[in-house]
């Protein structure tokens, strides 16, 4: 996990994620360390179709949370709160 944020820190790419747990903890390991990343979006799956976001609702919750002005930059966002 720690190659993946550190090619996306790189690159400044923001990592996009159906690990959360994972990626959250790296997020404060990297935090403590001070170190900087463009940001971490969770999507959290409960393996039911009926209630898991699909490809178009990922896109609409991006669209959602890049218009409310928060910083997406060294912090971690959930999607699924942006539907």
């Amino acid at each position: 996990m720690i190659v993946r944020i550190e090619y996306a820190a790189r690159h400044r790419l923001v990592l996009l994620t159906h690990n959360p747990r994972d990626f959250i903890d790296l997020h404060e390991l990297w935090q403590a360390h001070g170190r900087q990343h463009s940001g971490i979006l969770l999507v959290y799956r409960d393996n039911n179709p009926s209630k898991d976001m699909t490809t178009a609702d990922i896109v609409i919750a991006l669209e959602r949370l890049l218009a409310s002005g928060l910083p997406i930059e060294n912090s971690v966002n959930t999607l699924n709160h942006w539907r």
